[in-house]
């Protein structure tokens, strides 16, 4: 812990060694990132990547000069989400949302609060009252490549609701309210390997629900009727 691996290398070097102005590693790489903005209170910062658990809105984290941002909001106060809450955290990669007042993701039929495109790769939200992902609110995320809402009170699952997330990978909905898997709600998922949704009351589901949608490793539900639905084999589909 605290060691940096260096580029193409086997060795690691020391936190000592990190931006002492000295190259430690063949190609500097222990030498990069040492002129990024200030570490913020409540933060872990370490040679371009910052790692913070924010408990009000991160609004004044715009424009942060790190490569890897990972922010853990969490709190029990009620939060503004705005369009531009994320807009100068282009480099936002993991965001986890757990005991926050998210509602929806979408602000209005044409506004999220993911407005400006981003380079997020995981979404996890976690215990909260969000009942609909909405249709499209997603596809300003368009690198995600694990989303996860959980633990929330999840009940409609719109046609496009993932649309725009085509290169996602994971995804797990489990311990939700959804009672109803509609046609053609995971369309759009082209790259999708694994799909959980466990723990939650489903007692009707649409026969073109994955319409034609492959999911490449693991499907896990427990209820069989989404097995025989989905382009998965029996082996892959877990109860």
């Amino acid at each position: 812990p605290g060691m940096l691996r260096c580029a193409n290398a086997t060795f690691c070097v020391f936190h000592k060694q990190q931006c002492d102005g000295v190259n430690h590693c063949p190609l500097g790489d222990d030498e990069e990132y040492c002129n990024s903005a200030p570490c913020l209170d409540g933060c872990r910062c370490h040679a371009g990547a910052m790692i913070c658990v924010i408990v009000s809105n991160p609004s004044n984290m715009f424009h942060l000069n790190y490569d890897y941002i990972k922010l853990f909001v969490l709190t029990d106060t009620e939060m503004t989400y705005k369009s531009d809450m994320f807009r100068g955290l282009t480099n936002l990669y993991e965001l986890i949302l757990s005991n926050t007042s998210i509602v929806q993701i979408c602000i209005s039929p044409k506004t999220t609060i993911f407005s400006h495109p981003s380079n997020l790769q995981m979404l996890h939200i976690m215990n909260n009252k969000m009942d609909d992902i909405g249709s499209k609110c997603l596809k300003n995320v368009f690198n995600l490549k694990k989303l996860t809402i959980v633990k929330c009170k999840l009940k409609n699952l719109k046609s496009g609701s993932f649309y725009g997330i085509e290169n996602l990978l994971f995804l797990n909905l489990s311990y939700n309210l959804i009672t109803h898997l509609k046609a053609h709600t995971f369309s759009g998922l082209k790259k999708i390997q694994i799909i959980d949704l466990r723990k939650n009351p489903i007692y009707l589901i649409d026969k073109d629900v994955f319409g034609g949608l492959f999911v490449s490793e693991r499907l896990y539900t427990d209820d069989a009727r989404v097995c025989c639905y989905g382009t998965v084999s029996m082996v892959q589909c877990y109860r």
